[in-house]
């Protein structure tokens, strides 16, 4: 969006664990390395990155560069731009940015089910359990057929447990 204010037509390019973008079209389109001071790259050294070292797969240049740099349009920028905030808040346990990295998600794709498997672990995380198991029966009512879901299960009697008081501090055995 800074790159449109300012004139330009910037494509956003999501490589596994790595993010360009692209401008120009056909054999003019060059990239722009965020991550590498804003490096320019040609088609060759985009393609080399997303291989990084791997045999070189068959195809014709424009084949290859639909399948291993794919345009991402805004939404999907989005989606990768908060997936990775909420892994990041995760791995550091901060889990009120987490959260609200998690709402957000959920906000943009309300049938991401592997999101609400975080959203649920993250309100639970931060004692809201009734959210949480909110939250759970969702996972388990979204994830595909054939995906594991007993812990999930289990999970969500034990917030069910939770929020009906059962498992609260001093509260009686039942």
């Amino acid at each position: 969006d800074v790159a449109r204010r300012l004139g330009h037509r910037l494509r956003g390019i999501g490589m596994a664990s790595h993010f360009l973008l692209a401008a120009g079209q056909g054999a003019s389109e060059i990239y722009v390395d965020p991550f590498n001071n804003g490096g320019l790259l040609s088609r060759r050294e985009g393609l080399a990155l997303a291989l990084r070292g791997q045999d070189s797969p068959r195809g014709t240049m424009a084949g290859l560069t639909r399948r291993l740099l794919p345009v991402f349009d805004k939404r999907a920028t989005l989606r990768r731009m908060l997936n990775n905030l909420k892994q990041i808040y995760l791995k550091e346990k901060d889990y009120a940015r987490a959260l609200a990295a998690a709402e957000r998600m959920n906000m943009l794709e309300p049938n991401d089910w592997r999101n609400l498997s975080d959203l649920a672990r993250v309100q639970a995380e931060l004692g809201r359990f009734s959210d949480a198991a909110e939250s759970l029966s969702a996972f388990i009512e979204r994830a595909p057929a054939g995906t594991d879901i007993r812990m999930a299960e289990n999970a969500l009697k034990q917030l069910k447990s939770m929020v009906s008081g059962a498992g609260k501090p001093g509260a009686a055995p039942a």
